[in-house]
């Protein structure tokens, strides 16, 4: 690597690009011709390489000015050189908002944190493997079990190519040329490892002894808790025992002095009977013997006033059963009304549910409709940015046609 530079040592006026070339890919590259190798300060990535099938690179906190601005002066140097060739190069004028459209900086911020701007660097790769020299600072070369975790602190060469153009944009061409890591893992020490290897031991020994003697401990406390539960438990159900021979003595009493109760409600309701049936016949009695007397008295003939009494026995047979129709008919009409009132009652329970019902499908009803006006109003709004991206992507997708088509003339 010949004539390596410090970035305080470039004068971007001196640099010169050729002619523009293909490239591998289908894309098109402005290469530098007179400045190829610049020096790398001291710089700090928090996370390290970061390597996929394709594509290995390392995000550089940007917290040096001095790298800084010297990338800003890249970038807005070689937006100048495209504006000014862009009819030798391109075969069309571009203006100065079509430069800042297409040309992509190298200096990127994060958008979900509050953090320094980073300059994500691109390093080569062969057959998935990272193709540059890694040392450290007795220039040692590094293995990959001695690259850091996350945090890394290097210096190294950046290989300055020139400017790439893509099919919807335009980059500086820069990667990693070399690297030499201020931080990494220390050698493997095999004595080291061995004592590691027997703490470790004795340690686990020690692990497994008081793992062992908690696992003792925790299994008498849990045996100690099982008994008392178990005994608690005992307790408890030889109380709900207790309380429950209890309650089923009292019922025991409670129903054999209910059923006392009845039966002398039904003796008395008996002996009611018997005194009113015997006075009845009493009157009866009295009443014949009343009439018989009249008879003897008056010569009346016995037999026609048996007719007679007969008769109103009959009469008075036909009125108790009428009576008891009446009577029949009352208590229906009362166990109507009682059915009524039931009926009513579920009525009203019926409609008081239904209220509620409908006042909770109502209330659900709205809840859903707010929930879609306020989906409906972010999908217009992400409609809008839609609509203002494509676009923007239109317009772009304009300029490149006429660009190509102004090539294919050129051609």
């Amino acid at each position: 690597m010949d004539n390596i530079l410090n970035i305080e040592d470039i004068n971007f006026q001196s640099l010169k690009f050729s002619n523009i070339k293909e490239s591998r890919g289908g894309s098109y590259v402005s290469e530098l011709e007179n400045v190829k190798y610049i020096n790398l300060p001291k710089s700090l990535s928090k996370e390290g390489f970061s390597i996929s099938n394709k594509n290995c690179y390392i995000d550089i906190e940007l917290n040096n000015n001095t790298l800084f601005d010297f990338l800003k002066n890249i970038d807005n140097y070689f937006k100048q050189m495209i504006l000014e060739n862009s009819q030798e190069w391109l075969s069309f004028n571009l203006t100065n908002d079509q430069v800042n459209d297409f040309y992509e900086s190298i200096i990127s911020y994060r958008k979900k944190f509050n953090r320094d701007p980073y300059f994500r660097l691109k390093i080569p790769l062969y057959k998935q493997n990272i193709a540059i020299r890694i040392t450290d600072e007795d220039n040692v070369e590094i293995n990959s079990e001695r690259l850091p975790d996350d945090e890394m602190i290097f210096s190294g060469i950046l290989e300055l190519k020139g400017i790439k153009f893509l099919k919807q944009e335009v980059v500086c061409d820069i990667e990693l040329a070399s690297i030499i890591l201020h931080n990494p893992k220390p050698k493997l020490n095999i004595t080291g490892l061995i004592k590691e290897k027997k703490n470790k031991k004795n340690k686990d020994k020690n692990n497994e002894k008081k793992s062992k003697s908690n696992r003792e401990e925790s299994n008498r406390e849990e045996s100690n808790r099982e008994e008392s539960k178990r005994e608690e438990s005992k307790r408890e159900e030889s109380n709900r025992e207790e309380s429950n021979r209890e309650e089923s003595k009292r019922e025991e009493s409670n129903r054999g002095e209910s059923n006392r109760e009845e039966s002398n409600r039904e003796e008395s309701k008996r002996e009611e009977s018997k005194r009113e049936e015997s006075k009845r016949e009493e009157n009866e009695e009295v009443s014949l013997s009343y009439y018989k007397d009249d008879l003897e008295k008056d010569n009346i003939d016995i037999k026609s006033m048996d007719n007679i009494i007969k008769e109103k026995k009959k009469i008075i047979n036909e009125l108790e059963s009428k009576k008891k129709n009446i009577e029949d008919q009352i208590s229906q009409r009362e166990n109507k009304d009682i059915i009524s009132d039931s009926y009513s009652e579920i009525d009203r329970r019926e409609e008081k549910r239904d209220k509620i019902i409908r006042k909770e499908l109502i209330d659900r009803l709205r809840d859903e409709r707010n929930k879609a006006n306020t989906l409906f109003a972010e999908a217009q709004k992400v409609m809008e940015i839609y609509e203002e991206k494509r676009e923007n992507a239109l317009h772009q997708v304009s300029v490149v046609k006429e660009l190509e088509f102004e090539l294919s003339n050129l051609e």
